[in-house]
């Protein structure tokens, strides 16, 4: 198991939550869910511009994106739903809906 893998649902997050225990590196389900929508944003992002140009952090419960120059360009926002709860039980939806946010901030 590798501790960076990106979950596309709850077994595989239930997985890896299991192997971060196993080494010492306790967490919570809500934490790793956000983690892992993290680093599975920014890979979405590094994939469609071929590339590490826009960067992706986590304020409150948004995910912001800057591109090189550390200007805004564009926030996902979890007004409509949780994205905690959207993890647990759409995670596949999830994740194509957050394909499309950052296909509507890259403008393509």
């Amino acid at each position: 198991m590798d501790k960076d893998l990106i979950a596309a649902d709850m077994p595989e997050l239930m997985e890896q939550l299991a192997y971060l225990d196993a080494q010492g590196t306790p967490t919570t389900v809500p934490l790793l869910v956000m983690d892992t929508m993290l680093r599975g944003l920014q890979a979405i992002f590094d994939e469609k511009l071929e590339g590490h140009y826009y960067t992706v952090r986590q304020v409150g419960d948004d995910f912001v994106v800057t591109d090189f120059m550390k200007q805004e360009v564009g926030t996902i926002t979890n007004a409509q739903f949780n994205f905690v709860t959207a993890f647990e039980t759409q995670g596949p939806f999830l994740w194509d809906m957050l394909e499309r946010e950052a296909i509507k901030i890259l403008g393509r």
